[in-house]
């Protein structure tokens, strides 16, 4: 019989799905991965990141773009007492890695969880874009999650 302590850590898991269309050259969207579980007491979780890399080494950035998105999140009281939502926003990141163009394109419905995601990626610094990678910007959409996960992940 599992304790009480593994059961909220396994129904509070974190998972990560980061998403490029590598070696894509078309306009039409990657389709999204199956996100990984890792265990964790936190109540959020950042879900797919969505976008084209043309063929460049994304790995790197992906790594520290996930680490900064954490390390500002600072996740609401409402989240902490079970409230569940997902925030889906769509953003610009310039070749030096600062983020521009930030907007929200499906709200949770509680504006003090999506002021927090919303605050992890306008707080965040990230690595200017990888040199092989051509274009001066690129475009990305990513889903926060709030007690909850993608469909099929809980």
């Amino acid at each position: 019989m599992p304790s009480h302590r593994f059961v909220v850590a396994k129904r509070l898991a974190i998972g990560i799905g980061l998403v490029a269309c590598i070696g894509c050259r078309s306009t039409s969207a990657p389709q999204p991965a199956t996100p990984r579980r890792v265990p964790s007491g936190a109540a959020e979780n950042l879900g797919r990141l969505m976008f084209d890399p043309q063929g460049a080494d994304f790995t790197p950035w992906l790594n520290h773009f996930k680490n900064e998105v954490y390390r500002n999140w600072i996740v609401p009281q409402a989240a902490l007492t079970g409230v569940k939502g997902r925030v889906d926003f769509e953003f610009r990141v310039e070749r030096d890695g600062s983020v521009s163009a930030v907007r929200m394109l499906k709200s949770s419905g509680s504006p003090e969880l999506d002021r927090a995601a919303q605050n992890a990626l306008q707080g965040s610094r990230f690595l200017s874009l990888p040199s092989d990678y051509p274009q001066p910007r690129i475009t990305m959409q990513v889903t926060f999650f709030y007690n909850e996960g993608p469909r099929g992940s809980n």
